[in-house]
């Protein structure tokens, strides 16, 4: 969020109720962070793991889905500038 503030909105879903999610103090959060105790968008795109990342430009169109670490596909900050500079229109 911090790296490309102004050009990106990072969005945190979890299935934690509110309540466990305000009592969390062991990590600071930097960006937005929904609540989805119902696994509506889990259940929608078929998310199999966590984390699970997917980028979406401003149209609405993903243009990356997958697990940000997986060796081969990793999600680096060269890969998002490179979906910014593409689908930033």
């Amino acid at each position: 969020q911090r790296d490309f503030a102004g050009k990106v909105e990072v969005i945190s879903l979890t299935g934690q109720p509110e309540e466990v999610v305000r009592q969390t103090n062991d990590v600071q959060i930097e960006h937005h962070l929904a609540v989805d105790t119902q696994a509506r968008m889990e259940k929608s795109v078929g998310v199999t793991a966590a984390p699970h990342v997917i980028i979406i430009d401003p149209h609405g169109v993903i243009r990356w889905q997958g697990f940000p670490l997986l060796p081969g596909y990793e999600l680096t900050e060269k890969v998002v500038a490179d979906l910014i500079r593409q689908y930033s229109n």
